[in-house]
């Protein structure tokens, strides 16, 4: 299966820099999950993106300050979600950022909990002030960049297209970044715990 290019990467608007670190919230895989991903395309050239840079996006939330953050994180303590299994299918290919960079990446399927986990993560990001989504939702993994058209032609007609995968996420992060134009590392802000929110939630209504 080969997915449209998501609009979501294609946005030109997002600055290269700005004072506010870029916040999102993310399910990030374990550690063998995004290796076992990465070894299924690692032998065709591509330029492979770091094991601790994978991730799931649930929310953008841009460029925020301080109090604003520290609001988000709040929000975001509040969603009750019970732990996801996550099943990677399909593949596709996205333009990022204003620079226009194309990246190959790996579609995870978005239904059930997962959908509802955005959507409840997007809610806290808008009353948070970050970014409203304008946007489907189209969860997915990126694991290369792609240097021209005919790496971008072979990552969907090749080993991308073929990624299978399913796995468990029992949290996801708020992560923050201060983009550059050569790389733009992330920094994990929270960590949530989707099955202690989930206890929590059934305590104060027991």
């Amino acid at each position: 299966m080969i997915h449209a290019v998501s609009a979501r990467l294609t946005s030109s608007t997002r600055p290269q820099s700005h004072p506010f670190p870029r916040y999102f919230s993310a399910i990030r895989p374990a550690g063998p999950v995004g290796e076992r991903l990465l070894d299924q395309v690692s032998d065709w050239g591509f330029a492979l993106r770091p094991h601790a840079a994978l991730h799931v996006t649930l929310s953008f939330a841009g460029p925020l300050d301080a109090a604003r953050a520290r609001r988000l994180v709040m929000l975001l303590d509040q969603i009750v979600c019970r732990p996801l299994v996550l099943e990677v299918e399909g593949a596709g290919v996205a333009k990022a950022g204003a620079g226009g960079r194309l990246q190959g990446y790996v579609a995870v399927k978005a239904q059930g909990d997962l959908a509802r986990l955005a959507e409840a993560c997007s809610a806290a990001t808008s009353k948070a002030g970050g970014l409203a989504a304008t946007f489907a939702y189209r969860p997915h993994i990126t694991l290369a960049t792609l240097h021209d058209d005919e790496a971008a032609r072979r990552w969907i007609e090749g080993p991308a297209s073929k990624v299978t995968d399913c796995f468990d996420a029992a949290s996801f992060d708020l992560l923050a970044s201060h983009p550059t134009r050569a790389a733009s590392p992330y920094r994990r802000v929270r960590t949530f715990e989707l099955s202690t929110q989930a206890r929590r939630d059934r305590q104060a209504t027991s």
